[in-house]
This record gives structure tokens, C-alpha cells and sequence, in this order.
């Protein structure tokens, strides 16, 4: 996840801000948006190979956990497009806690 962020964190679009309970992203633009959705479907698909070397190996532990991350930063990148598509003129946020539990809602500015 810590090279997704840090791929994300460089647009004056995306910011992001670390609170005691975890991350908060703003996303200001549709840009902004697509760039992390983007890199989080690369990290997804980087993950699957795991899935695929790991099955290959017989190493059911490293299979299971490579599986997890792909589907987490797969559904975590559809959940981010599918918000900005229904909330086209809005600026979007997204907190990530350290559970890895993760919420997206229309940014008030606050």
C-alpha cells in the first residue's frame, strides 16, 4: 500500500492527510481519481501473479495473502470509480484506517 500512496501523493490534486486512526485522501479532480485507481489496479494485478507463483509453488499461505491484496486493491479501485461516477461534480475523500477498512464519501471541505 506504501507504494501506492507515495506513487499518488505528487499531484496537487490528491492530497492526503495522516490522522492517529489512519489516512484521509482528497481528491480534488477526475484525474487525481483515475491516477490512485490506476495504481492501485497495478498493485492488484502485481498481487495475482502472487496468487499464480504461489499456486505454482505449493505455498497455500503466500497464495492466500496475495489473493486478499489482489481483491482488496482491486474492489478498493472499482469502489473509488464507481463514487466518482456517481458524484461527478463533487470532490471526493477517502479514509483508510489501520485495519485496512477504508470508507468514501462526497468531501465537504472539512
Amino acid at each position: 500500500m506504501a507504494s501506492v500512496l507515495r506513487a499518488s501523493r505528487s499531484r496537487p490534486s490528491h492530497e492526503t492527510r495522516s490522522y492517529w486512526w489512519g489516512e484521509r485522501h482528497i481528491f480534488r479532480s477526475h484525474a487525481a481519481i483515475e491516477n490512485f485507481a490506476y495504481n492501485l489496479d497495478k498493485a492488484s494485478k502485481s498481487a495475482g501473479l502472487g496468487v499464480i507463483f504461489g499456486g505454482a509453488t505449493a505455498n497455500i499461505p503466500f497464495t492466500v495473502v496475495s489473493g486478499l491484496t489482489a481483491a482488496y486493491f482491486g474492489n478498493m479501485a472499482s469502489d473509488l470509480r464507481h463514487m466518482e461516477s456517481l458524484h461527478r461534480h463533487s470532490k471526493i475523500y477517502m479514509d483508510v484506517n489501520y485495519s485496512l477498512i477504508y470508507k468514501i464519501k462526497v468531501w465537504n471541505g472539512h
